[in-house]
């Protein structure tokens, strides 16, 4: 009693200074709350063990504690039922005490924030015996509001759970509407999580402080890997969904001090203020790693994703607030360059390359406009007739000042981009008028073969457009490649482009055969016109029996498929010899020619054909 009475005087003194301060009231009216808990279990102590401890509660202490505290007031026992509320909290919700005696906690959620947040709390008093956060509730009368609310687990004498006692304030009442306006300001407004603004704020406050007591803090950039991919396939709806799980999985990784943070789309922050050394940091990454690996369910069904983690540590790597920022997002590029689903720590190198990746999206989205691409075409041979059969069509980019840019360069930054889809539809188009420029000149029966992007596949409007221009090309002299990952991806959906495209008179070739892992399963579930042996079998097959015996194997499988087989990276006449020795007819390598220009290669067409015609 004597603890509650200390209380009550101090809020009332409070109120009188006029301190009406979240952080101060929510003080007082938890001491409040702990004074009457800790009084209730020491008398439910002496009570039968039947009597409910909230009825002690109440008939001891409750009226006197409620009826001073200014934020609304909430107790629940161990099974989240309501047995108390006070006088505030009936005028923040509209309900009357008797209408939420008896209701779960949560009976008055708004649906803003799912289930997986509030997992999270439960987790978090489970684990701290307290959360603290932003939750959006709705009143009676229906309306939504968000309240700053404090959550304290108390354990009765035993160290079970005996209930919950919740301390909330209205962030949306008209007295406090400033201070909605600047939280709406510093938070995202989909996941809750502090923004960009707010983590700059508290990175510059800790750099400040770990420069003066030579402390090491560390930034963690999370990337999910392939988001874009997963929100084409499934909606923003239900990306949105796997976002905010996202974002609740980093939070539960993290220690309570440390601040997560949305950067953008599908890119958070961790700030770590204090570390003892990179290893604690990367411990961090490989928790964040191995939650986000888990499944995501969404509308039943289970969706796979991964992230890059990139690291800087300041003020080791820098005492700038956005310099250490950026230099975790060029080490999380950096992970997700190598593949993704990995940790890597800042070197001093990786802003040149963010800063070069920029150049190049920005230079090449003005090549498309410009008519700097270019088409290049490398003959397939077929070493028994000596005729040119075919080609396979490589875009190249020409741009006016650096010149011939690398496609190891440029491809991998048009598909980041979503750029690749516009540049496909222009291969396609310029495929099209090169087999009319055959047909002028006498080479009707070259077929030219293109590869596709897996990302030109996954919306169905981007589809539609392959087809479509597909269909004004002269489609039966059209060899559309594919490779495994595209497979991967989603196999029912590029079986039913498979289809379409043959509906069309065109070809399919797997390319890179022999790469992946699954690549005989492939062949049981989609047939192929051809495969194109990787170049990495050729390299030492006149020395290696194994790779030998290898493709030997592959020409045999695809003679009983009835496939095709070309064999790509030929650059010598020893290679050669070793292919015919096993059967291989169909060649494409620099023994013959290299990548050509259009009117190159029309030529070389003319000329290969009447030397093959004269021998």
């Amino acid at each position: 009693i004597g603890a509650v009475q200390r209380g009550v005087a101090a809020a009332a003194l409070a109120r009188r200074a006029g301190d009406t301060r979240l952080g101060n009231w929510a003080i007082v009216s938890l001491s409040l709350m702990i004074a009457l808990v800790a009084g209730t279990l020491m008398m439910s102590r002496r009570a039968p063990k039947t009597v409910p401890i909230s009825v002690l509660g109440r008939e001891q202490l409750g009226q006197l504690l409620f009826s001073v505290s200014p934020e609304a007031v909430c107790i629940a026992d161990s099974r989240e039922r309501i047995v108390a509320v006070n006088p505030a909290f009936c005028r923040v919700t509209g309900y009357t005490e008797a209408e939420v005696l008896g209701e779960l906690l949560h009976f008055n959620r708004s649906g803003e924030q799912d289930q997986t947040f509030f997992d999270t709390v439960k987790a978090d008093l489970r684990r701290r015996g307290r959360w603290t956060g932003e939750i959006w509730q709705r009143r009676k009368t229906g309306e939504a509001y968000v309240e700053k609310v404090t959550r304290v687990s108390v354990a009765d004498s035993t160290g079970k759970p005996a209930g919950y006692l919740t301390v909330s304030m209205d962030l949306t009442a008209n007295k406090d509407a400033e201070r909605l306006i600047t939280w709406q300001a510093q938070h995202d407004a989909l996941t809750k999580l502090p923004n960009r603004t707010l983590l700059s704020e508290r990175l510059h406050r800790t750099v400040v402080r770990n420069r003066r007591d030579q402390a090491l803090g560390a930034v963690m950039t999370v990337d999910l890997d392939r988001f874009k991919l997963v929100n084409e396939s499934v909606g923003p709806v239900q990306g949105d969904r796997l976002l905010i799980e996202a974002a609740m999985r980093v939070v539960m990784a993290v220690s309570e001090s440390d601040t997560v943070a949305r950067l953008g789309a599908d890119e958070f922050a961790v700030l770590v203020p204090e570390i003892d050394d990179y290893t604690d940091a990367e411990r961090v990454a490989r928790d964040i790693l191995e939650r986000i690996r888990e499944p995501f369910m969404l509308d039943g069904r289970e969706v796979f994703v991964t992230a890059s983690v990139g690291v800087a540590l300041f003020p080791q790597d820098s005492d700038d607030p956005a310099g250490v920022i950026q230099m975790s997002s060029s080490a999380a590029a950096r992970a997700k360059d190598i593949g993704g689903n990995a940790t890597v720590f800042y070197q001093a190198d990786m802003n040149a390359k963010a800063e070069r990746r920029l150049e190049l999206e920005s230079a090449l989205r003005r090549a498309l406009k410009s008519e700097q691409l270019l088409l290049y075409y490398q003959p397939i041979i077929d070493v028994r007739s000596g005729k040119v059969i075919a080609a396979e069509a490589l875009m190249r980019w020409r741009h006016p000042e650096w010149g011939m840019v690398s496609p190891g360069e440029f491809i991998p930054v048009a598909e980041e981009s979503g750029l690749i889809v516009d540049m496909g539809r222009w291969l396609i188009q310029e495929v099209g008028r090169q087999l009319q420029a055959l047909a002028a000149v006498g080479h009707a029966d070259v077929r030219l073969s293109l590869n596709l992007s897996g990302r030109q596949l996954k919306r169905d409007q981007d589809l539609g457009d392959v087809l479509a221009l597909v269909a004004e090309a002269r489609a039966d002299h059209l060899t559309i490649e594919i490779t495994e990952s595209i497979l991967m991806d989603d196999a029912a959906r590029t079986q039913s482009f498979m289809n379409a495209i043959r509906d069309l008179g065109a070809r399919i070739a797997l390319d890179d055969f022999g790469t992946g892992f699954s690549s005989l399963s492939y062949l049981r579930q989609f047939r192929f016109d051809t495969l194109k042996v990787d170049r990495s079998f050729i390299h030492e097959i006149e020395r290696n029996n194994t790779d030998l015996s290898l493709v030997a194997a592959i020409v045999s499988m695809g003679r009983i498929l009835g496939a095709e087989v070309v064999i790509e990276g030929v650059e010598t006449d020893a290679q050669l010899r070793c292919l015919q020795s096993v059967g291989c007819d169909l060649i494409q390598g620099f023994l013959y020619s290299k990548p050509l220009p259009a009117e190159e290669f029309l030529a070389f067409v003319g000329a290969f054909s009447a030397r093959s015609v004269s021998s």
